[in-house]
């Protein structure tokens, strides 16, 4: 299964370096100089006394040549930013892409039902909690639960896949 994060902040950075540590592929968009920190040394995570580093691609623009072959989306950027977002997504998605929504806030999956009506779309609430310390570097403060949730009439067969 082949990821892409939108924003790739404390916890969205948190989840990819996690996923891509189990051997998934992964790729992120996100600010520089984060990004390149990513694509020259990989994504460092420290757990305590603990750490491990993860590498994938890392890009500021979402665009067609990093989206192969996508299976699934993480939007795990500031809610202000949905609309934009949504829009660099428009035409380089297929409507059997799931997009999950980790973000503070309710509402926020309006924008993401109103540009892809036929995605299947997710919710998460996650208890984890994250800090970026320095470009590249994030600290996993505290280890949590992650929940997802099928958006109200989004149901479809990916559903099972997630809950399993």
């Amino acid at each position: 299964m082949n990821i892409r994060v939108f924003g790739a902040g404390s916890i969205g950075s948190l989840f990819a370096g996690k996923i891509a540590y189990k051997g998934y592929g992964v790729g992120v968009i996100g600010r520089e100089p984060h990004v390149r920190e990513i694509n020259r040394r990989g994504l460092r995570i420290i757990e305590g006394q603990e750490e491990i580093i993860t590498h994938f691609h890392a890009s500021t623009n979402f665009t067609p040549e990093i989206l192969t072959p996508e299976e699934a989306i993480f939007i795990t950027t500031k809610a202000y930013d949905n609309e934009i977002f949504a829009q660099s997504m428009l035409g380089k998605i297929s409507r059997e892409t799931p997009i999950f929504i980790l973000q503070n806030g309710m509402g926020n999956e309006k924008v993401f039902l109103n540009y892809f009506p036929k995605n299947p779309i997710f919710r998460a609430v996650t208890t984890e909690a994250a800090e970026l310390v320095y470009p590249g570097i994030v600290n996993h403060v505290a280890s949590g639960k992650t929940v997802f949730g099928v958006v109200e009439g989004k149901e479809n067969g990916f559903s099972t896949k997630v809950q399993n």
